[in-house]
């Protein structure tokens, strides 16, 4: 007899969170501010012998000219996967990707020394709480742990001078950072997810993050719409 009435509420403890629970899906795309510290572009930002104009007579930018921890914002997309075991509690892993292009992107014709090009992705596994619901609206929030990847694709090259003053681009070469596996960096989220629910299975949102790297500090603040689906 202790043994049933030991496994009838365990029974009910099941099927009640498992009647509850839910898979889905959130997608969406939006703005991503990040600072950005222009003095990391070149290794030649001192050379005071950088000619002022290029080959086709546009002015040359130093890295002086650019404002440094100017807030840049990027476009981002993101891909989500959640599993709700009931109504108020939702665990989701995440796919952030962004693409980040900097100062000096003609290779040619802007800059004496180096330009990059960058790529993030951010990868997120999030506990997240329901705190709030009225009127097919609902709030919740969750912290969890973000690893982040940077690709860099770079040009390095210079700028030399003929025998007739003609300026030229000599030494160029091209190479993609973000195989070594040690280029992660670690950190948190705090996410935000306000949700209109249209359905019980379907709702459109507006997703924020803030992404603590430890090694950066915040790293990326995020507004996206997302569409989001559940079963």
């Amino acid at each position: 007899m202790k043994k049933v009435s030991l496994i009838i509420p365990l029974i009910f403890l099941v099927n009640t969170v498992f009647s509850q629970s839910k898979f889905g899906f959130r997608s969406g795309g939006g703005i991503y501010f990040d600072t950005f510290n222009a003095n990391l572009l070149s290794s030649s930002a001192d050379n005071t012998s950088a000619p002022e104009l290029s080959i086709f007579g546009n002015p040359l930018p130093r890295v002086n000219d650019v404002e440094n921890n100017k807030v840049y914002t990027d476009f981002g997309i993101k891909q989500e996967a959640f599993y709700k075991w009931n109504k108020k509690n939702e665990i989701s892993f995440s796919f952030t990707y962004i693409k980040k292009p900097r100062a000096y992107n003609d290779l040619a014709e802007l800059y004496w020394g180096e330009n990059e090009d960058h790529r993030e992705i951010y990868y997120q596994l999030v506990y997240s709480h329901k705190y709030w619901e009225k009127n097919k609206f609902s709030f919740q929030a969750g912290i969890g742990i973000a690893v982040n990847k940077l690709y860099v694709s770079r040009a390095v090259y210079d700028i030399d001078k003929d025998a007739n003053g003609n300026y030229f681009i000599v030494g160029t070469d091209f190479y993609t950072s973000g195989k070594d596996p040690k280029q992660f960096d670690w950190g948190f989220p705090l996410k935000l997810q306000l949700n209109y629910n249209i359905s019980e299975n379907a709702a459109i949102g507006l997703n924020s993050d803030i992404i603590y790297l430890f090694q950066l500090g915040i790293n990326n603040i995020s507004i996206a719409p997302t569409i989001q689906i559940s079963f």
